[in-house]
């Protein structure tokens, strides 16, 4: 997809402004996604604009963001396939060292409470929803149509995890590739 003609609405604010390339990833591989993932951001970010800053620990002349490293691939791919990007909103998240800003960032990731089904369907009622635009935490959710009522049904189902521990990356990998042959979906994390 081209995005030369995309404009990129900022629907945010944050303490300073900056662009793209002034700021640098922190997390590292905390994090995996796909490009099924990062094209989900872009048609999101096309769709609903920019509406969230960055969260950015400055240190040493560096401008580390602690979230919106999703968003930095989106909009790198936005860029190169052609779209002219704006300055980005951002917030300077205060941390004394590098340990205790690695600590922030794993409790903006943290959930600290689960999404039930009930709960959704009383936030959604009446709205419009394409589910398949979001990832929410902890499980899938399918919808279908209920041409009694004239209303969409949402089915929330919860994954469950299971965590092998092994003696070494031979085994983790062994584990992971029968599992894989098994047709499960399933990933490799290292402790």
């Amino acid at each position: 997809m081209n995005y030369k003609d995309a404009v990129i609405r900022i629907e945010c604010t944050g303490s300073d402004i900056l662009p793209l390339d002034a700021m640098e990833e922190f997390q590292g591989g905390l994090k995996n996604r796909t490009h099924k993932d990062i094209e989900k951001i872009i048609k999101s970010i096309i769709k609903y604009g920019f509406s969230f800053p960055f969260f950015v620990w400055q240190n040493e002349g560096h401008n580390w963001v602690l979230d919106g490293h999703g968003r930095i691939a989106a909009l790198s791919e936005m860029r190169q396939k052609g779209c002219n990007l704006p300055l980005f909103p951002v917030i300077y998240v205060e941390a004394k060292d590098e340990e205790e800003a690695k600590n922030k960032l794993l409790r903006l990731n943290s959930q600290y409470g689960e999404i039930t089904l009930e709960g959704l369907k009383e936030f959604t009622f009446g709205l419009d929803i394409d589910f398949d635009e979001l990832q929410l935490p902890s499980g899938t959710l399918s919808i279908s149509e209920n041409t009694e009522n004239n209303e969409n049904e949402i089915e929330y189902k919860s994954k469950i995890e299971v965590i092998i521990e092994t003696e070494n990356e031979e085994e983790a990998e062994e584990l992971y590739n029968e599992f894989l042959e098994r047709g499960l979906r399933c990933r490799l994390s290292t402790l």
